[in-house]
Parts: structure tokens; C-alpha cells; sequence
């Protein structure tokens, strides 16, 4: 019932939602203060996210192969195999809706879950079905991350990584390279992570060192399956949502149904987690190195014109690159935790330097001159040119020095270079629903009453018992 009345809730904030001003329904919402509603709708939401997580990770602990189903038939031959299949996305669709509203509306809702000792507690959450597994406790006195952060991560760790659920594990396709569903939800969760940073007590939450870290996210390993990573200890949730971006910049660059505003907004995220890093000096130890080849790959997308012809986005997403790039190269020791992480950086650039050189031909075709693009590219150009001759001219211009031996002549090089310094580099774009995401959330609103139609129509042709 709470979950129907949640649904119901969400279902009238949304309607004609950009067309009425006066929606009631919204600003009660937005107004919402007793720490016991807000806690109310906390448990709700946490309960659907952790059963849709629950019914995905049973059904990648069931595939075991051929040989073990087999050996499972024989071992129990009277009781029925019973497969958990995963859940579809659409079924989730009115959760991810409220737990959206709640964080972009009210001001108060972060604030009480991040503070709040019973929201970092899993037991608190009553799950009556037998076939599951009561989660263990926080530790108590321990600063916890909240559940409700814990199970939309999981959630995020699967869509990041997998840019075909829906058709891959509900359907049971392979191959799907047609598949565009996914993409509306894994858009989303990037949308939730951007509110989230839009609020200031959770940043202070996030960025704290001393937050107790005792839950696991799904990792996507090289033979498609996927495992949990687990996190321990101590530190700050900003580095999980880091590795989280990392991973959806890594998985999700597909030439065909490539999506300018999703990895727009995911650039967002990374920018801002970077800037807010630097201000609050916490160095995330994360895989930088899988960054700087997200963000290359991203320029020869767009060097390729593989942006579906969208120019002026395919410009602004480039801008956002650049940006990232010349922060990294020219303030990287404020907030990169080791020295190696910059010449990678660098050796990166150096390596890709056909991308760049397919990209400067880009500009020059869809750009007019002195462009704030092309300001940004010079650095990235100079870099290339200047350390290129340096390791020529250091190990003859015919050979191919290892990786180890090109490092040492960037880390010798480098402080030699003259670069442009920029002023505006930490300039933070700040998250607007309205207009930036109109035709977005008017899409995923319509997927979301269809699929409570479709749950209406079947109850009522449900044969009389």
C-alpha cells in the first residue's frame, strides 16, 4: 500500500507538470519537514531498490551454467527449480521519480537521511519474503552511508556497466546493439547523482573521510558477468561515486546510439566532483588512467562525427572534455593523489595524438575561429607537440620507446612547457530541470504511465477467486 500511495503521489507531480504552475502536489513535496514522513518515504524507496537489486543478483548467482543446473535437478529431484529472473527497469520507474523530486525539491530530505542513525540501518527495513536474506547491521555509533545510497548505488553500478539490461537479462538477447531503453534510466541515475551534488549537506557528507564504508556495488568483469566490489574501512562515499562516472564514461561510448546530453551531464558530475575535491582536499584513489581514456575516446567520437549531427551539442560536450583536460594538466597536483596519475595523463595525450589530429581537422570544418574550443585545445596541442619531439629526440624518431622510458622524458619535460594558464577552468554548471530537461523527463513520464496503465489493466483481468 505505501508503495501504491508513493506511486499515486508521483503520478500527480508529474502531470502536466511544466504546463501548471500551482501544482499542489509538488509543493507539498517541497514542503515536507517531519523528519518521520521523510523517513517514512526513505523506507519505501529503499525497500524497492533493494528488491530490484535482490531479484538481479540471484539471477547472475543462478547461471551457473548447463552441468551445475543439471547436477541442481538431480541433487533435488522433488522440488521445482525456481529461477529468480531479474526485474524489468520500468518497474522501478516511479521510485527513481520519487526519489528525484524528493532531492531536487526538498531541502530537507538529504540533510535528515545523511544525518539520520536509522537510515544507515538495513534492519530497519522489514522484508517479509522468506527467499531473502536479512542484511547485516551497521556497525552501532558508527557513521554509516544511508541504505537508501547504498541500494541506488548497486542500482547505478549496474546500469553504468551495462548499456543493454533490458534487452541482455529481462529479454534474454544478445547482441542487442538496437537497444535504447536502458539508456533513459541510466540517464536518470546520472541525474540523481547531479542533484545530489547540487546539496550542500550531502557534499559535506560526502566528502567526509570518516564515513563507514561496509556495502558492495556490481563490477562488470571482462567476460560479461558480474561480481560485487566490496568497500571497507573507512573514507568518502565521493570516491564511490567517482568510480561509478568512470565506469559509465568507460561502458556506455557506443558510435551508433551515442547520447550528447547523458555524457554531458555525466561530465557535469565529473567536473564538479573534481572541483569540490580540490576545495575540500580530499584526492580520490581511483583509476585516473581509465578517465583520461574515457575522455579521449569521447574526443574521437565526436572527431569522427558520431554525435548524430548535432553540432552545437557535439561542440558544448567537447568544450566540457577540454575543460577537464586542461584543469587535470594544468592544477592536477591539487587533487590527483600521486604524481604517476598526471604522466599518465600526459603519455595519454601523447599517444593519442591521431585523435587530436583528427579532432584540430573537426573544428576547423565546424567552428569558426578563435571559438572558446579552440582557446581550450592549445594547451592539449602544445602538450602532444612539444613532449612528441622531446621523446623523438631522446630515442631517435624510428623507434618506439616502452611506456616507463616516455614517462621519464614527460616527467623531465614538462615543467619546461609554457602553457596558457586559465582562470575559469573551476566555473561550475549548476543543474536546471526546466528547460535543460524538459523533453527528457516528459519521455520518461510517459513510460511511466504506461506501465501503471498496463499494471491497472491487468488487475482488473485477473480472473475472480
Amino acid at each position: 500500500m505505501k508503495k501504491n500511495a508513493v506511486i499515486c503521489l508521483v503520478i500527480l507531480c508529474n502531470y502536466r507538470k511544466y504546463e501548471n504552475i500551482n501544482n499542489l502536489y509538488l509543493k507539498h513535496v517541497q514542503g515536507i519537514q517531519r523528519t518521520n514522513a521523510l523517513m517514512g518515504m526513505c523506507e519505501v524507496i529503499t525497500k524497492c531498490l533493494y528488491l530490484w537489486n535482490y531479484a538481479f543478483e540471484k539471477s547472475m548467482t543462478n547461471q551457473g551454467g548447463v552441468i551445475n543446473w543439471v547436477m541442481g535437478w538431480f541433487s533435488t529431484p522433488t522440488v521445482q527449480q525456481s529461477e529468480i529472473k531479474p526485474k524489468r527497469l520500468n518497474e522501478i520507474s516511479p521510485i527513481l521519480l520519487a526519489l528525484y523530486e524528493l532531492i531536487h525539491l526538498n531541502d530537507d530530505f538529504v540533510g535528515t537521511v545523511t544525518r539520520s542513525l536509522a537510515a544507515t540501518n538495513l534492519t530497519k527495513i522489514i522484508v517479509k519474503s522468506e527467499q531473502q536474506e536479512e542484511p547485516k547491521a551497521e556497525k552501532q555509533g558508527a557513521k554509516g552511508c544511508p541504505v537508501i545510497l547504498q541500494e541506488f548505488f548497486k542500482l547505478a553500478s549496474i546500469l553504468f556497466q551495462e548499456p543493454h539490461y533490458q534487452a541482455t537479462h529481462v529479454l534474454g538477447t544478445q547482441g542487442a546493439v538496437e537497444d535504447v531503453s536502458t539508456q533513459y534510466y541510466t540517464h536518470f541515475c546520472v541525474i540523481i547523482l547531479l542533484c545530489l551534488l547540487e546539496r550542500k549537506p550531502f557534499r559535506v557528507f560526502m566528502f567526509d573521510i570518516n564515513v563507514h564504508l561496509d556495502f558492495y556495488v556490481y563490477k562488470k568483469e571482462k567476460n560479461g558477468t558480474f561480481t560485487t566490489k566490496e568497500y571497507k574501512g573507512t573514507g568518502s562515499v565521493a570516491r564511490v561515486i567517482m568510480e561509478l562516472l568512470i565506469d559509465f564514461l568507460t561502458h556506455h561510448l557506443m558510435k551508433q546510439h551515442f547520447s550528447v546530453e547523458m555524457y554531458s551531464n555525466a561530465l557535469v558530475a565529473v567536473h564538479s566532483l573534481i572541483c569540490f575535491g580540490k576545495k575540500y582536499r580530499i584526492r580520490f584513489g581511483v583509476q585516473w588512467i581509465q578517465l583520461w581514456k574515457a575522455l579521449v575516446r569521447i574526443c574521437d567520437v565526436v572527431a569522427h562525427d558520431h554525435c548524430n549531427k548535432e553540432k552545437a551539442k557535439a561542440s558544448h560536450l567537447l568544450n566540457q572534455v577540454l575543460t577537464i583536460l586542461n584543469l587535470s594538466i594544468l592544477r592536477g597536483d591539487l587533487f590527483l593523489p600521486q604524481r604517476i596519475d598526471h604522466d599518465q595523463l600526459l603519455y595519454e595525450l601523447v599517444r593519442s595524438r591521431q585523435t587530436f589530429d583528427d579532432l584540430s581537422d573537426w573544428m576547423l570544418r565546424n567552428m569558426k575561429k578563435n571559438n572558446p574550443v579552440q582557446v581550450l585545445y592549445e594547451n592539449i596541442k602544445l602538450v602532444i607537440t612539444d613532449l612528441s619531439v622531446a621523446i623523438d629526440e631522446a630515442y631517435g624518431f624510428n623507434s618506439s620507446p616502452s611506456e616507463n622510458e616516455a614517462l621519464a622524458i614527460i616527467k623531465k619535460t614538462f615543467p619546461n612547457l609554457k602553457l596558457t594558464k586559465h582562470s575559469n577552468l573551476e566555473t561550475r554548471a549548476e543543474y536546471l530541470e526546466n528547460p535543460n530537461e524538459v523533453s527528457f523527463f516528459n519521455h520518461l513520464t510517459r513510460l511511466f504511465v504506461h506501465e501503471c496503465r498496463q499494471i491497472v489493466d491487468h488487475s482488473f483481468s485477473l480472473p475472480n477467486k
